[in-house]
């Protein structure tokens, strides 16, 4: 402005007022940025939330691979677990059974065998968005008579398996969780368990049961989902594996506002996050405020 000292009064008036609306656009710009970004924000903690279902298999399914547990194999606990096995809201009190498969390619059957006058069985098969499909044992369909549970994809309309009972799961891969019931943990007892969980067969249907039963006791298994800022990867993973169903069809809207179409852009993947690990040092920073 001191090379236009002379300039009438008139044009400076109005490079003022250029100046001053300059100004409160860069004020209004910058607030409408803080709304974008908080509305980014939100929809990254909605669809973090959406998934846990989702995550709790995909985390469960996971840790048992690194265990050596693969599709169609049977984990078991020769021992009553420990610390070692991180999962949500676990007891240690009986000893449990975990399994997993995939009806991508075909139908599964899930053997579960009689109860016997030692060791009966508990639990739930699942599909990945962790939606019960049947209880299994004396509380489930079986009652405790045994049963072969063929699951089949939703459209499937190929051979059955006389007896057995159907279901359709609408996700590519299921699980089970199961424990058996025993008197107590002594050592006679869990080996009557073990023997019990060695006749259960999961298997593609029309195929020779193959099963694998691998131990798990001792060995870590993290499978409770960690809400770092690898979670949105384990999401993309995940979706990438599933058929999108139509009650996800508006999620997926909001997904891709928040840069997912099939993959995440780089750019608001890194904001994503970036909104995250922020997110999660103000959440604890609030509690230990609260704590004080």
């Amino acid at each position: 402005m001191k090379k236009h000292t002379k300039v009438v009064t008139s044009i400076n008036s109005l490079i003022a007022i250029t100046a001053l609306m300059a100004c409160m656009l860069g004020t209004a710009l910058a607030e409408e940025q803080t709304t974008r970004d908080r509305v980014f924000h939100h929809r990254a903690m909605e669809v973090a939330i959406w998934a846990m279902p989702a995550m709790n298999f995909k985390f469960y399914r996971d840790a048992l691979i690194d265990a050596g547990v693969g599709s169609n194999d049977v984990g078991y606990f020769s021992k009553v677990q420990d610390w070692r096995f991180q999962t949500a809201t676990p007891n240690n009190t009986t000893p449990y059974v975990l399994t997993y498969w995939s009806i991508k390619d075909g139908p599964i059957v899930v053997e579960i065998p009689p109860a016997t006058k030692d060791v009966g069985i508990f639990g739930t098969i699942m599909d990945a968005w962790q939606r019960p499909m049947d209880d299994v044992g004396a509380a489930g369909r079986d009652k405790g008579q045994g049963a072969k549970y063929l699951i089949v994809p939703p459209e499937y309309d190929g051979p059955l398996l006389a007896n057995a009972l159907v279901y359709r799961q609408r996700t590519h891969n299921g699980f089970a969780v199961l424990r058996p019931i025993i008197a107590d943990s002594s050592p006679e007892n869990l080996a009557k368990a073990v023997e019990y969980v060695k006749k259960m067969k999961v298997y593609p249907l029309g195929q020779e049961p193959k099963t694998r039963y691998v131990d798990l006791y001792g060995k870590l298994l993290e499978m409770t989902p960690v809400l770092d800022q690898t979670i949105y990867q384990e999401i993309h993973e995940f979706i990438e594996e599933e058929p999108v169903e139509e009650m996800n069809v508006t999620m997926m809207g909001l997904l891709s506002q928040i840069g997912y179409v099939h993959f995440f852009n780089g750019f608001l993947f890194d904001k994503l996050v970036n909104f995250l690990v922020d997110s999660l040092v103000e959440d604890r920073s609030h509690r230990e405020q609260l704590a004080v």
